[in-house]
């Protein structure tokens, strides 16, 4: 096989997205670590809670386009530019109508936000961040569209590393609030340069004409499609943004911090889940145009299969590994958060069935399932925090609210494509495969207290008995054939 055709194939863009996304998660990793020993705890959940506004809004910002822009390029390379220019045309329009009131009722919004006036100064460097993530997201959606991966991911890669490099030029002496304002100023505007940049001298270099032609474009069809996946897009940020906020409000910014880094964690797992549902959602479009219904069933059957072996694993590997974790990535005055991480790690593995499915339903389907799915997750965690609140729950009612909410995702997520399939699964080997799951949980709750040695020996110890968990477990889904481990085919042709 020759250089482009490995280039070319689904085996090397899943491989490469998948390092790519393991780099996301490590550099996150640093930053965090870096901002947590540079910031008190309230002025690291200030920054984890505009993150996660940010996370919240980008996609209403930009229309959910850039979801748009990789289903519609790739089905019509010529008219790449028309949508790139669409969708920055009014991502830049709404972007121009939001941050003028902002800066006229800065204080009221400080307030609603962060519970304090005193922090106005962060709203409009807040709304630049948004602007940058937006801008970043289309340029990345621009090249998933083109299937350029590579590039796709030096573009999700570039935007920590920019993150992290002006971590060090800021003075975080300061007041935290000064310095979170400059950080994030410094930091938007680069990115958006950059980002805008990218895709302009793509334009230049093939001598379109400055204004795309329209002709032959379905730009309703391309902005309907965003815009009807905005609501699916706003929930699932605001399922992971409301526990910070909520928080904010009852408890306190000290709380907020540690739902928020909870969240980080359970976000970072679910980067091993991403390079699937970015691949996904082009691979079963391409299916589809093709009529290939039998291989839509069979791929779609193996991928659910296989979200109740190694996925369901996740949440136990974390557990076992949750004081080690945070002592290493957050520090030590963070360890009082292990027992409410813990109480979260059963629903992590759950959470990347929907990550999974989500590019499938996606690619199959113009009516939005996702809404739906999303909105019962919504429902799901306004339901566990009522009763937070009636019962005085604190954080640990926070965190199990919220591990309800992904576990209804995930199994919505499940049936709703196995019903519109009609899919019949091996229910025998399903229940197995939990069953061994909920043993390999239940042991590692009883050997968790017995490893209490010095750090570095208790990862060794972990690590050794997670190895040997992974190959116990890989025997097992061989033998009962789940999701074609005996040939390990999960791959797209």
């Amino acid at each position: 096989m020759n250089l482009s055709k490995i280039k070319n194939s689904s085996h090397f863009s899943i491989l490469v997205t998948f390092i790519s996304q393991s780099i996301v998660l490590l550099l996150n990793i640093f930053l965090l670590r870096v901002l947590s020993n540079r910031l008190s705890e309230e002025g690291f959940g200030v920054v984890l809670l505009i993150k996660r506004f940010v996370n919240l809004a980008f996609p209403v910002f930009i229309l959910n386009l850039h979801i748009s822009l990789s289903k519609y390029i790739s089905a019509n390379m010529t008219k790449r530019f028309v949508y790139l220019f669409w969708s920055l045309l009014l991502s830049i329009s709404i972007y121009a109508i939001i941050i003028i009131p902002s800066y006229f009722f800065k204080d009221r919004i400080s307030f609603l936000f962060f519970n304090d006036e005193s922090l106005s100064n962060l709203i409009i460097p807040l709304i630049f961040f948004l602007f940058a993530t937006g801008i970043q997201f289309l340029t990345f959606g621009f090249y998933r569209g083109k299937h350029e991966f590579i590039k796709m991911n030096i573009i999700s890669i570039s935007f920590w590393i920019i993150q992290i490099c002006i971590v060090y030029f800021i003075n975080f002496g300061t007041s935290y609030s000064i310095a979170i304002e400059r950080y994030f100023y410094i930091v938007s505007l680069i990115s958006a340069v950059i980002y805008l940049s990218i895709p302009l001298f793509d334009y230049l270099s093939v001598k379109k004409s400055l204004v795309p032609t329209v002709g032959g474009t379905r730009i309703k069809e391309f902005i309907t499609y965003g815009v009807s996946r905005t609501p699916s897009g706003f929930i699932i940020a605001f399922i992971y943004f409301v526990p910070i906020y909520f928080a904010t409000k009852t408890i306190s910014l000290t709380a907020a911090a540690y739902i928020g880094i909870i969240i980080t964690i359970t976000r970072m797992v679910q980067k091993f889940g991403e390079p699937f549902s970015i691949i996904f959602l082009p691979k079963f479009s391409h299916y589809k145009s093709q009529n290939n219904n039998e291989q839509i069933n069979h791929k779609a059957k193996q991928i659910i299969e296989f979200v109740f072996t190694f996925p369901l694993l996740f949440g136990s590997f974390i557990y076992l590994l949750a004081p080690e974790m945070i002592q290493i990535w957050f520090g030590e005055r963070y360890l009082t958060i292990v027992d409410y991480l813990k109480l979260i790690t059963p629903f992590i593995g759950f959470s990347l069935a929907y990550l999974l499915l989500r590019g499938i339903l996606d690619g199959l389907y113009d009516f939005p399932y996702l809404n739906i799915i999303t909105f019962l997750g919504l429902a799901v965690l306004a339901v566990g925090f009522s009763v937070n609140y009636i019962f005085n729950l604190g954080v640990s009612g926070i965190v199990f609210s919220l591990g309800l909410a992904m576990l209804t995702l995930s199994l919505s997520s499940i049936l709703i494509l196995g019903q519109k399939l009609k899919l019949k699964f091996n229910k025998r080997n399903i229940f197995v495969s939990i069953l061994w799951s909920i043993i390999v949980f239940g042991s590692f709750i009883f050997i968790s207290p017995l490893i209490q040695f010095g750090i570095l020996i208790n990862i060794l110890i972990k690590c050794i008995l997670s190895l040997v968990i992974v190959i116990v477990s890989f025997f097992i889904y061989r033998y009962l054939k789940i999701a074609k481990f005996h040939e390990l085919k999960l791959r797209l042709k």
